[in-house]
């Protein structure tokens, strides 16, 4: 996997933290979909965005995670429905978003109507905003049911569509 899109992992480290975080604005890229946003994008109530930030091979990304308040609601047991958001920036990171959208073409589908351009790999929305990328997936759901492939990428364009509209320039 590209170093660019990489950096995701960086940021991920792990499930969202489970102890409780004092009340405090939105920071980063938690400011980019509010709470109600994802819970109506995830169709189940959501407690706040859980930040985290990492750099790795020059990019450094900004991840923001929402889960589900109750869990099963993707279909697994236990386990909270997620939404995830990530902004990464970086020299190299255009060029390395180009490299994962090419490495297998069959599996990257373009979609159209977001940021500079778009395309989803492995049921992971990126798009492209500038000098940023901009992830989208959702977490801890099982398919086809209770959720469709179709159902899982119409989400992600909605957080998608909704961060890419607060994204500031670069």
């Amino acid at each position: 996997m590209p170093a660019a899109l990489a950096a995701g992992l960086a940021v991920a480290g792990g499930t969202a933290g489970a102890a409780p975080v004092p009340a405090a604005a939105p920071k980063g890229s938690c400011k980019l979909v509010t709470v109600r946003e994802a819970g109506t994008v995830l169709g189940s109530p959501v407690g706040a965005g859980k930040q985290k930030t990492g750099s790795a091979g020059g990019v450094t990304g900004d991840r923001c995670v929402w889960s589900a308040k109750k869990k099963g609601t993707g279909g697994l047991k236990g386990k909270p429905l997620e939404l995830e958001v990530v902004v990464e920036s970086g020299s190299a990171l255009a060029a390395s978003y180009q490299r994962e959208k090419a490495e297998d073409p069959l599996e990257a589908d373009d979609v159209g109507g977001l940021g500079d351009e778009a395309f989803i790999k492995d049921l992971k929305l990126h798009v492209m905003v500038g000098e940023r990328v901009l992830s989208v997936a959702l977490h801890n759901y099982r398919y086809p049911k209770p959720l469709t492939e179709q159902q899982i990428q119409q989400k992600e364009e909605d957080a998608a569509k909704l961060a890419v509209g607060r994204l500031k320039p670069s």
